[in-house]
């Protein structure tokens, strides 16, 4: 498989990410097995995700529809009294 086409399996997963749903590897690996046809070791899919610049990192909670400004607003009032 071209690193090529790896990355075009793996767009949909960076689109989701976007609005916030987390992509596990065990939903990568199905993706992969079918499209190939047959079973892959999770360690493969470790080393196309981190070939693909991927790291196994659990992201800080954060609420998709978050207002950014209105936190960054609530921040500086907190920190004035």
């Amino acid at each position: 498989m071209t690193t090529e086409r790896e990355k075009a399996l793996l767009e949909p997963f960076i689109e989701r990410e976007l609005t916030g749903k987390i992509a596990t590897a065990k939903e990568i690996k199905e993706v992969f097995e079918q499209t190939l046809g047959h079973p892959i070791h999770k360690t493969t899919i470790y080393r196309i995700l981190k070939r693909n610049g991927w790291r196994k990192i659990v992201p800080g909670p954060f609420h998709v529809q978050a207002d950014k400004e209105e936190q960054e607003e609530f921040k500086k009032n907190l920190e004035k009294k």
